[in-house]
């Protein structure tokens, strides 16, 4: 559900901001992340990039590997549906490999409120990094913390690991 509220506000405020944004670039991609062993996605997304920051919204499939509380049935291990919001930001926007500070939120908008009852998987990742751009295809290797069932900042107790990450992101449209 949270997340559906921050891709609600973060495209209402890319409406007022994109038309004078001279420079602004967008583009679509194919994605995969894996975050140590607890969390693998593959996702379609879209991408907003501005002078030295960018905004990812997609959707696809993951695969967390942990239960969620409420749940002892659902199995671990399970491809469901999975939708992703990230801000990269590169303090240094070079051609070929960009330091960059990154959060990304990962959560399932078929489940939870307002649609079932359901508790849904979420995770948050703050981490920092590098980008590796090659042509149309930009490889990330991130180092930071990984919280799972999170509300924003406040994460469910002891879940939140140091880990590493790593994704990439394939542009057919930029």
């Amino acid at each position: 559900m949270e997340a559906m509220w921050a891709i609600l506000i973060l495209t209402t405020i890319l409406a007022f901001l994109v038309p004078d944004a001279e420079g602004a670039e967008f583009g679509g991609f194919v994605g995969a992340e894996q975050s140590g062993n607890d969390l693998q996605t593959v996702q379609v997304g879209l991408t907003v990039e501005w002078k030295h920051v960018a905004i990812d919204i997609s959707h696809g499939v993951q695969r967390p590997q942990w239960r969620v509380q409420a749940e002892p049935e659902w199995q671990m291990d399970e491809w469901q549906s999975g939708s992703t919001l990230g801000v990269r930001v590169y303090p240094f926007n070079t051609e070929t490999i960009r330091p960059l500070l990154a959060w990304s939120h990962v959560s399932d908008l078929i489940r939870g409120r307002p649609r079932n009852d359901e508790n849904e998987p979420t995770s948050d990742y703050f981490g920092a990094g590098i980008t590796v751009v090659i042509k149309r295809f930009e490889f990330d290797v991130m180092y930071g913390s990984l919280g799972r069932e999170c509300r924003v900042t406040k994460c469910h107790s002891d879940s939140r690991t140091n880990e590493f990450k790593i994704g990439f992101r394939g542009y057919f449209w930029k």
